[in-house]
């Protein structure tokens, strides 16, 4: 007898309203006292976590098309993991990968950020693993692609957990190289 001892699929169902609905089947074979080979089969209803996941698709597109048609550096930090997801934009001009592994630390390991920022970058990600709000803004330069250098104006918003504890941080950044090397004086 080759046939499974269970099994698991899912489905889609329009209904005769036309709702389309997501169903899942769990079996699992039996065979009776007499020999009789059958399935108990349970199913259960998963289109709202399908429209969940469609929902999350469409939000996580509207932030990914945000986040590359503006002017500002936006990223997703893990605060457990200390990971930095980077978008294509801010990969191309700072020369990193789309993950960032040990964030501030392999950072600040592989001279990204110069000295004279060194304190300002990590007091920034202090503040976000500590999970305090922010209240102020970071400056600090660092090195981008190539042998140049940007100067950065850093903020963060936290998402908590269910617990209130800070997740992820959404930080973002602005170019503000010019403004900062006419406030030194090196141009007009």
């Amino acid at each position: 007898d080759n046939r499974p001892d269970h099994y698991s699929f899912e489905y889609r169902i329009v209904k005769k309203d036309g709702e389309l609905i997501w169903l899942s089947a769990n079996g699992a074979r039996f065979v009776d006292s007499k020999g009789n080979v059958g399935y108990i089969t349970t199913y259960l209803d998963n289109t709202e976590r399908h429209n969940l996941i469609d929902e999350l698709r469409v939000s996580q597109e509207s932030y990914r098309l945000v986040v590359e048609n503006t002017d500002r550096l936006i990223y997703t930090y893990n605060i457990s993991s200390k990971t930095a997801y980077l978008p294509e934009k801010m990969r191309q001009l700072l020369g990193l990968p789309a993950v960032v592994e040990n964030v501030p630390d392999s950072v600040i390991a592989h001279s990204y950020i110069s000295q004279d920022s060194t304190e300002t970058y990590l007091d920034f990600y202090r503040n976000i693993l500590a999970g305090n709000p922010c209240e102020g803004e970071w400056i600090f330069e660092r090195r981008a692609s190539g042998n140049n250098t940007v100067w950065l104006k850093a903020r963060y918003f936290l998402a908590l957990g269910g617990d209130g504890k800070p997740v992820t941080a959404t930080i973002y950044m602005d170019d503000v190289t010019i403004d900062k090397l006419k406030e030194d004086d090196l141009i007009i």
